[in-house]
Parts: structure tokens; C-alpha cells; sequence
């Protein structure tokens, strides 16, 4: 039986709260979920503690659709 693949791209600049914030609560609710970052401002320390706790991978600003594209099959492939 296959699963449902769920992927969610967060910028990392956002109203309210910030993609590490959002990354933090997305990972308390389910430690399975794949998410994707994207942003044009971000710090090295934050992406190497992000992806330290289960961050897919991330796609700098500005990006071309290929970019994306291949980031969503890369993190498809690893889901199966």
C-alpha cells in the first residue's frame, strides 16, 4: 500500500512566526514530515540546526521552477 506523501516549503522569513519557529512546531507535531526551505536571507548556523533535526533540504532565493521541481523529486524519492 502507498503512503501519502505530504511536503510543505516554508520561507524562512514569514508574519507571525519564522521558519525556524514554524520548522520547530511542524517537527513536535510529526518528526516524519518533509519540509522544504526556501529563502533569500538566511543564517548557515540555522540551516545546519535545521537540517540537523529533519530538514529535507533547502532552495535559496531566487529560484528558478527546475530548482524547486527537483527538490520536491528529491524529497519524493527518499519518502519511498
Amino acid at each position: 500500500m502507498y503512503g501519502t506523501a505530504v511536503i510543505i516549503i516554508l520561507d524562512m522569513i514569514m508574519p507571525v512566526m519564522g521558519g525556524r519557529d514554524t520548522f520547530s512546531h511542524i517537527q513536535s507535531i510529526d518528526k516524519h514530515a518533509k519540509v522544504i526551505l526556501s529563502s533569500g536571507f538566511s543564517k548557515e548556523d540555522d540551516l545546519i540546526e535545521m537540517k540537523k533535526n529533519g530538514l529535507c533540504c533547502f532552495v535559496r532565493k531566487p529560484f528558478h521552477l527546475a530548482e524547486l521541481s527537483k527538490s520536491i523529486a528529491d524529497v519524493l524519492s527518499q519518502s519511498v
